[in-house]
């Protein structure tokens, strides 16, 4: 039997040189609902007849088996995503012969609990690693070798175990998502992330319900999503982090919005939504200008203001605290 004839058929969407430059690979429902379609390959070969003198550059593969010859067929691919179906393990080797690789994004695939595939800090030239659905285990100190990357976005479950070490020699990375990540503690090293923007937490319950502490010296971070971890206040380093203009405060256990928050003047989206134990915010809430959108619903204790203000947003909030201090001036 051919090595043509053992492998095994896929799904394919690719985009190649001779036609319009894209800057991603369109979104999955993209691809399935509009007239970017999915292609059934059996023979690799009729890509190559199909692309002619041309050479892939983004690619979006369906698998239930092995990835096709990657390096045969797009040895010059920039973007890649893989959606693996059915089997657990997956076979990545062909991935170390494409050395432009810029983006890899992996779905649903089912890595060994001993590691993930030897490939991928081979992959130097990486700026975007992201793995959904993925079962995770502990990332491998090789990973270190990957100096250019700038996003790397894992979903976590149920098996997965604490934070990966490895990150904090990542310092290039200006996204970091490590939700459902089962972390507790973040180390010190952790702070040498000097040049994190955007970076997501949530479901994950630190020690004590307190946000660790070395967090707040990311002083360059833009958006925080701390949903569903656990948190009943904030530390007061948290003022630090001045640059914050998006905060995610929601599914947690506070009673009172933490007094830091109130001292971050470029906040504009806040969401505090379903803390049951809320009960009160500040009128130092009106400090923050920039403030656009203010999500509190779901908080039945709130009382100062009224949680019905809630469809309102922002605006209900500071025509409450303006109206009653109104009153309490002609009182």
């Amino acid at each position: 039997m051919s090595e043509v004839e053992r492998q095994p058929e896929f799904q394919v969407w690719y985009r190649h040189s001779g036609q319009d430059e894209i800057p991603e690979i369109p979104s999955r429902n993209t691809i399935l609902e509009t007239g970017y379609n999915m292609k059934t390959v059996k023979d690799y070969r009729a890509i190559l007849r199909n692309i002619r003198s041309n050479y892939i550059t983004h690619m979006y593969v369906n698998v239930t088996n092995v990835v096709p010859p990657l390096e045969v067929i797009a040895p010059r691919l920039t973007h890649l995503r893989v959606y693996c179906l059915e089997v657990a393990e997956r076979k990545l080797d062909c991935l170390e012969h494409c050395k432009d690789l810029y983006k890899l994004e992996i779905y649903n695939a089912k890595f060994r609990m001993n590691g993930f595939p030897e490939v991928i800090p081979k992959l130097t030239s990486l700026r975007e690693i992201i793995l959904r659905s993925c079962r995770v285990p502990q990332l491998p100190e090789s990973w270190s070798s990957l100096k250019n990357l700038k996003v790397l976005y894992i979903g976590g479950d149920e098996l997965t175990v604490g934070y990966p070490e490895v990150v904090s020699s990542l310092t290039t990375l200006t996204d970091l998502h490590l939700s459902m990540f089962n972390i507790t503690e973040l180390p010190w090293s952790f702070s040498s992330l000097k040049n994190l923007q955007v970076l997501d937490i949530s479901w994950n319950k630190f020690a004590n319900h307190q946000l660790p502490v070395v967090v707040c010296e990311l002083t360059e971070l833009v958006d925080l999503d701390l949903m569903k971890c656990d948190l009943v206040d904030l530390p007061q380093s948290f003022s630090r982090l001045t640059k914050l203009e998006s905060l995610n405060l929601s599914h947690n256990n506070l009673k009172i919005l933490p007094p830091p928050v109130y001292r971050l003047t470029n906040l504009r989206f806040l969401t505090i939504q379903v803390n049951f134990e809320l009960h009160t915010l500040d009128k130092a809430i009106l400090n923050l200008h920039h403030l656009e959108d203010l999500y509190f619903d779901n908080c039945p204790a709130l009382t100062c203001p009224p949680s019905d203000l809630y469809p309102e947003g922002i605006a209900g909030i500071r025509r409450y605290f303006i109206e009653r201090d109104e009153a309490d001036f002609i009182e």
